[in-house]
């Protein structure tokens, strides 16, 4: 019956049917509570938890137990053989995504430039570099131009993972040598935890896809920024910490360099269904398992204070999309909203995706699992993205876009529902607004938000710290701080081994007496 009664909530998620929604998850979080005191595993999966409100310590509990039940792989094979430090290092990306797919699209840069780093460094026209990297795939071959260039840019990609059992898959995995494995996917869609269980490298990392603790011991640390993960969060992670001076999400748009933003053609709004101007397009082109009946009910306050104004979201696919929109048509006439006000967006190749922001005026967030990558599209299609930083990782990364994209976009963050509400209401259609999206679209691309090779590099950086702190301690024994790189990149002078200069750096409040290592 408990297990009947969480597979009914999951399965109403993505069709937005929220009857009961509330007493329904009560319970399954009470009965999850009892089967965690008991030392058993969770109905939810530590994903699940992110889809609703919990606090932070029950989401940690939830990652915790779930991967203590796959320990066990840990004694499939002996541990990885020790690395001697000298100098160098191989870095090994694990994915299940390495296709069409938004965590491609953010990465497919990552690759690029730690190979343009690396016959920088070669050729003695660059600071020290990563030896080589790889790409470890056990996902499905798609045949896309995204897959193609990480295959390409990578000195390994190694997808047979897929049809190798674990024990063969962690072998194959170990044969490139890696030193740091970084774990892309955690507990998300496609994973295989299980391979770090067994420890493909020494070090083993937690990084981008999902946004919170593991709560597995084989994974050592978590690449993060102050923002998402502010430094008195770090008791609800099982993982040290790595945080990187600007936002954690890497970014990637060299692909689509061509296509131009704000403008839009006076017709484009037309061709998308939505009313002309001056009425004003509200949007949030999220997954709809994201949403959620508080964000929701934000979006329709807003859209019932803007007389006019639509709310335009991401289409569903297939069968799933009658039952969402009836559901949503439903939940807008119970909140005084006309039905015809909801707009759809069919599903588009990316390029035109990008294009189609310029026809909207404010994407609003959700409240509990905000926008991520979907937030990055926006802003790179010229659209200013309104979000309240709410407590957790998942609920923060708006906020830590908008600063990492500059130009007056920071003011978009705010801190309370009001405040999101009368802010959402007051920008509709007026000058102010228009000349956040100019700014924009003036400064937006030009900013530390969209500069792939920055961020690489403070990656690369972060990477060799990680590294020396597990050479002296035999494990990544505390958490570590990338600072900012204040050498404009031509006055570095190529690094030809030998340990990277680093220094204890005392941080203030929770972490004043923990010795962190800065870089």
């Amino acid at each position: 019956a408990d297990q009947a009664r969480t597979h009914l909530l999951k399965a109403r998620v993505p069709h937005c049917d929220w009857v009961a929604r509330e007493a329904m998850l009560a319970e399954i979080l009470d009965v999850d509570r009892r089967r965690m005191d008991r030392g058993e595993r969770p109905a939810l999966l530590p994903f699940d938890t992110l889809l609703v409100d919990m606090p932070p310590r029950a989401r940690m509990r939830h990652a915790v137990y779930t991967s203590r039940a796959l320990e066990h792989y840990g004694d499939l094979l002996p541990p990885p053989a020790p690395s001697e430090p000298n100098g160098t290092l191989r870095v090994a990306y694990m994915c299940y995504d390495f296709n069409d797919h938004p965590t491609a699209h953010l990465v497919e840069g990552l690759f690029r430039w730690h190979r343009r780093f690396k016959d920088a460094f070669r050729s003695a026209r660059g600071p020290r570099a990563l030896e080589a990297v790889a790409a470890l795939g056990y996902g499905k071959d798609d045949h896309s131009d995204y897959r193609d260039a990480i295959a390409a840019d990578a000195d390994a990609f190694i997808n047979d993972l897929a049809l190798l059992g674990h024990v063969d898959a962690v072998v194959a995995s170990r044969d490139f040598g890696a030193q740091i494995v970084v774990d892309l996917q955690g507990h998300t869609l496609g994973t295989r935890m299980e391979l770090c269980m067994a420890r493909v490298a020494p070090v083993q990392l937690a990084y981008l896809i999902y946004p919170g603790t593991s709560g597995a011991s084989c994974l050592d640390g978590a690449v993060v920024d102050p923002i998402v993960v502010p430094p008195e969060a770090a008791r609800v992670y099982t993982e040290r910490l790595v945080y990187l001076p600007g936002t954690y999400q890497v970014n990637d748009y060299e692909r689509h360099a061509a296509v131009a933003t704000y403008a839009a053609a006076p017709d484009a709004r037309a061709a998308h269904g939505l009313p002309p101007r001056p009425f004003v397009v509200f949007c949030n082109f999220n997954k709809v398992d994201k949403l959620d009946p508080a964000s929701f009910g934000l979006w329709m306050n807003v859209l019932r204070r803007a007389p006019g104004s639509v709310l335009w979201l991401l289409r569903p696919k297939g069968r799933q999309f009658d039952h969402v929109a009836a559901n949503l048509e439903a939940e807008a006439a119970a909140r005084g909203v006309h039905p015809a006000r909801l707009v759809w967006a069919d599903r588009v190749p990316k390029a035109e995706h990008l294009r189609r922001h310029a026809a909207a005026d404010l994407l609003l967030d959700t409240l509990i699992y905000g926008a991520h990558s979907t937030a990055t599209d926006a802003l790179r299609g010229g659209l200013p993205l309104l979000t309240v930083r709410g407590e957790q990782f998942p609920q923060r990364v708006g906020a830590s876009l908008l600063s990492a994209v500059g130009a007056n976009q920071e003011l978009l963050a705010v801190d309370s529902l009001r405040d999101f509400e009368d802010l959402a209401v007051s920008l509709a259609g007026t000058r102010r607004l228009r000349a956040l999206r100019a700014r924009l679209a003036d400064e937006g691309r030009a900013s530390r938000l969209f500069d792939t090779r920055a961020f690489t590099r403070d990656l690369e950086r972060a990477f060799h710290a990680v590294w020396e702190g597990h050479a002296l301690a035999g494990r990544l024994a505390h958490h570590v701080v990338v600072l900012e790189d204040v050498l404009p990149e031509p006055a570095l002078k190529p690094f030809h081994g030998g340990p990277l200069p680093s220094f204890e750096s005392v941080l203030p409040g929770a972490w004043a007496s923990t010795g962190d290592v800065g870089v």
